[in-house]
């Protein structure tokens, strides 16, 4: 057994995934090939983690005529209910200044995102 099996949390920024066992973070970088893990000490004592699920969401666009899309990464934290963004992708320059431009769009996108969490994941399917 490692040393720090169960008192660290390894994600896979590449896949998502979490781990607790360090032998389970090398088998996935060996067979995946993914190399960017994230380590999140976890707290000792009986105060539990900060625990959240890690997803993507495409929103589609129609300007001029043309679909555009919006992804976005995410790390949703059910206890408190906060969304921390990792990464979001706009097919089309265009959408990005007119999605970040505006903050009425930016808050619209949010409350979907919102909208889809509190349906659980079936709805995420």
């Amino acid at each position: 057994m490692h040393p720090n099996d169960l008192k660290t949390l390894w994600l896979c920024r590449e896949f998502g995934r979490n781990f607790i066992f360090h032998s389970d973070v090398q088998d996935h970088k060996r067979h995946s090939r993914h190399s960017k893990m994230m380590m999140c000490d976890l707290p000792a004592g009986r105060e539990t983690p900060a625990m959240f699920t890690r997803g993507r969401m495409s929103l589609d666009f129609r300007l001029n005529g043309r679909m555009s899309r919006v992804v976005v990464e995410y790390e949703y934290y059910p206890s408190s209910g906060a969304i921390n963004y990792v990464d979001v992708r706009y097919t089309v320059g265009r959408l990005q200044s007119m999605a970040e431009g505006n903050p009425g769009m930016m808050k619209n996108i949010d409350n979907y995102l919102r909208r889809l969490l509190k349906q659980g994941p079936s709805a995420r399917l």
